[in-house]
């Protein structure tokens, strides 16, 4: 959701077909920029997923923290799910408002991942493990302004690429701690603390990369401006304007058969992973599996996801056909 830049000028907004060629060296600039900002993106999606600790939440609460398994699943991981579409609702309702600010959001974000992990690390009473899931519903509902943030930087004709990047990288990020905390848990003998503190120093440098994240304009570059903006409607301002503008806003997107279809895999797939990914560590428990790899488990199906991704980015007959994906993606 969106930030660095001046502000728009006549220049800007003027149609490419009046204004004459820049010279050579300012588009390099340019390009050159751009490409610096996407970098801090990436290396902020990086930090942000960056957890090795992930994969052995559910021992380290019992072994280390002394909880029972009735009270981390009934009054500990519950929290998380109810909390989601509340934080995801209160992310879109402050970015669609008036001066949304996602680049705010995001360091929003970033400050709540850090008092995720420094409250599992630290905290001893079951109620700083209860407020930690409260936290990591923020920080998750935060990353819901990293796509703006990317269509906001790359041109037009380079956005679907930089927010496959973007997916990408939280991706590889997922797969790279997961396998690093199994190869420290279960073969170099590291405690499940340390691993915590590892986490903690990545949320540490994701705070960080978010802090230095640019602060876009509402309108940056004559063609994002002159493919994006649409008329403007007459309206008095007020609550009722901006839910009108809204609705109109998405009926024009799911107007779109690609948007449509992922959409729909959203709604359909996003609970059910939530879910998935809440829960699968307390079935591996129940299932009294006391030498559990579960990081060797993560890592291969993040491993498959970014590798997907990264692929769907760059390969224009799979972005033209999104029934075809949406539909082998729910069979599977």
């Amino acid at each position: 959701m969106a930030q660095d830049g001046a502000a728009a000028t006549p220049a800007t907004l003027a149609s490419p077909l009046l204004t004459p060629p820049a010279p050579p060296q300012e588009g390099s600039g340019r390009r050159g920029s751009r490409l610096g900002r996407l970098t801090r993106l990436y290396l902020f999606a990086f930090w942000s997923q960056f957890q090795p600790s992930e994969p052995f939440l559910v021992d380290y609460l019992l072994d280390s923290k002394g909880l029972v398994a009735g009270e981390v699943y009934s009054s500990v991981f519950c929290l998380f799910v109810y909390c989601r579409l509340p934080c995801v609702a209160l992310v879109g309702w402050i970015a669609g408002g008036r001066g949304g600010d996602c680049r705010r959001i995001i360091i929003g974000g970033a400050v709540c991942g850090l008092m995720t992990a420094l409250l599992t690390r630290f905290g001893e009473r079951l109620l700083f493990q209860q407020v930690a899931q409260l936290t990591v519903a923020a920080a998750f509902a935060s990353r819901m302004a990293v796509p703006a943030i990317a269509f906001g930087i790359a041109e037009p004709s380079e956005q679907q690429a930089a927010l496959h990047g973007v997916k990408a990288v939280m991706l590889f990020s997922n797969f790279a701690a997961a396998a690093l905390g199994e190869v420290l848990r279960g073969y170099v003998g590291l405690s499940l603390g340390t691993l915590f503190d590892i986490s903690v120093f990545g949320q540490a440098l994701a705070l960080l990369f978010a802090v230095l994240l640019p602060k876009l304009t509402s309108c940056e570059g004559s063609s994002a401006c002159a493919e994006l903006t649409m008329p403007a409607r007459k309206c008095n301002p007020g609550k009722v304007c901006m839910l009108g503008q809204t609705l109109a806003d998405l009926q024009v997107s799911l107007a779109r058969r690609a948007v449509l279809w992922w959409t729909a895999w959203a709604l359909f797939m996003n609970p059910i992973h939530g879910l998935a990914m809440t829960y699968w560590q307390g079935l591996v428990r129940q299932k009294q599996i006391t030498s559990d790899h579960n990081g060797a488990v993560l890592a291969c199906t993040y491993f498959a996801a970014a590798a997907a991704t990264a692929l769907a980015g760059g390969c224009k007959s799979l972005r033209g056909s999104p029934a075809s994906l949406v539909i082998s993606l729910m069979v599977c």
